[in-house]
């Protein structure tokens, strides 16, 4: 997608996927966040080109699953995932990487609620959220990577100047498994009294980093304050789940990583984040309407780059009915949408729109809602252009 000219001198990839869980309460094992990390692994090494030195890998596969890393074959000088490699390797990237570099993060594994450790920050009720090493286990001793905790890790790294995207497919609050799909999160949320001890920093500097980054402001996805500084995607909203499936029948992936690497080999040219995280929001949810993929920070920033690129005004195809000739489109009255409204609709892999021969349908708005629209596909009679080439979810509509 990017030439190493138009990337920062060095990346670093902190890549953390969890199959296997320690046996616990709470969380089991699950089938596609190995298979989540080779997939991000193979295309920043095939594609942008990044060594071996500057990737982390920490995998935690699960014996019961013979296909869990793909086609390709497991690496055995990954580390697992347990609380302290995981904050090592946060702290050693920090550590090595310069000004003006960037540090990629992906994660894949469950999310989770516990009873907070910090009782001065959130009052006794309330509950922390974070991501949930291999070695979390039922004893007092056991550790959650802390949203307060990834507050300073992150807050460590922007201070000093790194270029930070962090991906979480996992969600953040309970579940259980419905049909051939399995919810990235516990059951329910965690009440067992835990250590409050951390390798991150102090008390008192954690504390202090999450009032000042929080203020009055709400906390959004996993507990992180609003990102300024770095790009965060995640999988779904709070009260949502993220769901891991086989996709077109084949092998089982997080739905957020499949469809976030489909985009990245699919789309031409340069995009922002706010491009990708329309087409995979739209593929997600057209299998699982419920799932909403959230994008927070510098939306305008180029993917796996440190530059601006100016966001095309664009909607998105959410579903298609050629039965009926009818689309549904990812904006509504929210928007400004209204009633007899035209699109143009072209290519999911399109990213320049002066060009009307791109174009394979007209479509005109007949109902709004609130953030959705349905339109139906215009004849050359009523001022279309008849239809081109396929409709896809995820297409663009200008």
């Amino acid at each position: 997608m990017e030439s190493r000219a138009n990337l920062p001198a060095k990346l670093y990839a902190l890549l953390i996927g969890i199959d296997y869980y320690e046996p616990n309460r709470l969380y089991k094992s699950l089938k596609g966040c190995v298979r989540d990390i080779n997939l991000v692994d193979s295309y920043i090494r095939e594609t942008l080109q990044i060594p071996s030195e500057q990737i982390y890998r920490l995998t935690s596969p699960n014996p019961e699953n013979t296909t869990a890393t793909g086609s390709q074959v497991e690496r055995e000088s990954d580390a697992l995932p347990t609380y302290e490699n995981i904050v090592k390797a946060f702290q050693q990237i920090t550590e090595k990487a310069k000004p003006g570099e960037q540090v990629y993060i992906h994660y894949s594994g469950h999310g989770g609620q516990a009873k907070t450790v910090y009782p001065n920050l959130k009052g006794d009720s309330q509950f922390d959220e974070g991501l949930v090493p291999m070695d979390v286990g039922d004893t007092q001793d056991g550790h959650y990577l802390r949203d307060v905790e990834m507050t300073t890790l992150l807050k460590h790294m922007t201070d000093q100047g790194l270029i930070v995207t962090l991906i979480l497919d996992s969600c953040h609050s309970g579940g259980a498994t419905r049909g051939d799909a399995e919810i990235r999160s516990g059951t329910e949320p965690d009440i067992l009294e835990r250590t409050s001890e951390s390798m991150v920093a102090t008390q008192e500097e954690l504390e202090r980093n999450w009032l000042e980054l929080t203020g009055s402001q709400s906390v959004r996805v996993a507990g992180l304050p609003e990102a300024r500084e770095y790009v965060l995607i995640a999988a779904c909203r709070p009260t949502e789940y993220a769901y891991e499936y086989a996709v077109n029948c084949r092998e089982r992936n997080g739905a957020l990583t499949y469809w976030m690497i489909d985009t990245l080999k699919t789309l031409s040219g340069r995009l922002n984040y706010k491009t990708l995280h329309s087409r995979i929001s739209a593929k997600v949810q057209s299998k699982f309407p419920q799932q909403v993929p959230m994008l927070l920070g510098e939306s305008d920033r180029a993917v796996f780059g440190a530059d601006m690129l100016p966001t095309q005004h664009v909607v998105t195809v959410m579903d298609v009915d050629a039965s009926q000739k009818t689309i549904k489109l990812n904006a509504g009255q929210a928007q400004g949408l209204s009633s007899k409204t035209l699109f143009a609709i072209y290519p999911s892999n399109t990213t320049d729109f002066t060009a009307k021969q791109g174009q394979i349908a007209i479509v005109e708005v007949t109902e709004v809602s609130a953030s959705s629209a349905s339109a139906r596909i215009l004849d050359e009679a009523e001022g279309g252009i008849g239809v081109r080439g396929e409709i896809e979810q995820g297409a663009p509509a200008k």
